[in-house]
């Protein structure tokens, strides 16, 4: 049962189990995800076969990351009609 005054709703249920939550973004599930880390490790992966959850779960692992990795950049690319790729970068500072 929600207060006055409540903050909002739990979307993620973040644990020491599930590690740290690099990253959190909406997609409709038809884009491509490419990751980037320190050590040269690049993916690329369609979000057609990432798993669907609703609001409050532990959310899905998209790369396995070593001691002394760290992931330097994110990007969500969505291919429009004219096989031209858009791309929406993050990048870690």
């Amino acid at each position: 049962m929600s207060k006055r005054g409540a903050k909002g709703v739990l979307t993620v249920n973040v644990s020491p189990v599930t590690g740290k939550l690099t990253s959190i973004r909406a997609v409709n599930g038809d884009e491509d995800a490419m990751i980037v880390t320190n050590e040269g490790i690049i993916i690329r992966l369609s979000l057609e076969k990432v798993a669907n959850y609703g609001r409050n779960t532990k959310g899905v692992r998209l790369i396995n990351l070593s001691d002394t990795d760290a992931i330097v950049s994110k990007v969500t690319i969505v291919e429009k009609e004219n096989n031209e790729e858009v791309v929406d970068n993050e990048t870690e500072e």
